[in-house]
């Protein structure tokens, strides 16, 4: 399995802070660190990064080799139409039959492993979510929202936006995702592409989900977020 970790957001919520947003510091720790964190330190690592912030901080690569020894670096020069395109860069960098484990720089989070490998080992494709927090239902419209049945499976999926109906039992989409092989996501990437499926003009992982097979949901355990810079500012002090 691979994990990959997105940073090369243009973080444009962090402009009026002095460091791109994923060399933020949480504990003296750069954010795109923790976030890394949370995914299974067995596995390869691919970071990927703006060339840019990659140039200009030489810290990037010095925490990288610090911290992740079996990892890989991507580059991206120009930026792409959301999360869904930024992760299909990699496809050059991998096998791509085996599972990735992909998550943004936004957030750190615990889970259940087992169930985690339970649902990989069944072929699954997963949504890490969480209840909804008293700030995600005032703001929704910031949100990715799942709908799900009592044995995890995935019923409807929006993004930006609630869903249409009772909303009570509603998780709310933290940013981190599994496919049982990069070719699964590649092929939901594909469906995404020809219908036109975009959200304020990007491709989001949130709803290429609803494009693939058996997607379960497994809700975390605790998290973190450092989404806006409210949340940054107030859990810069905080690790799980």
């Amino acid at each position: 399995m691979y994990n990959v970790i997105l940073a090369a957001g243009d973080g444009r919520r962090f402009e009026s802070y002095d460091l791109p947003k994923l060399l933020l510091k949480v504990k003296n720790i750069p954010l795109f660190i923790r976030a890394a964190e949370s995914l299974p330190k067995k596995n390869n690592y691919i970071f990927i990064f703006k060339k840019e912030h990659f140039k200009d901080y030489k810290e990037i690569k010095i925490n990288i080799k610090k911290k992740f020894r079996l990892s890989k670096i991507l580059l991206i020069k120009k930026r792409t139409r959301g999360q869904a395109s930024t992760l299909c860069k990699i496809k050059k960098k991998i096998k791509l039959n085996k599972p990735i484990f992909v998550t943004s720089i936004d957030l750190c989070f615990s889970y259940d492993k087992s169930l985690f490998n339970r649902y990989i080992s069944e072929k699954s494709n997963i949504i890490f979510v969480c209840n909804p927090t008293k700030e995600m239902k005032m703001s929704p419209n910031q949100f990715g929202w799942v709908r799900a049945d009592k044995k995890n499976n995935i019923l409807e999926i929006s993004c930006k936006k609630k869903i249409k109906g009772n909303s009570k039992n509603d998780k709310v989409i933290l940013g981190a995702f599994a496919f049982s092989t990069f070719n699964i996501f590649l092929n939901g990437y594909n469906k995404m592409i020809r219908n036109k499926i975009l959200v304020k003009n990007e491709y989001y992982l949130d709803l290429l989900m609803n494009e693939i097979d058996k997607v379960k949901i497994i809700k975390v355990k605790k998290f973190i977020n450092w989404g806006t810079p409210v949340e940054y500012e107030k859990n810069k002090n905080k690790i799980l």
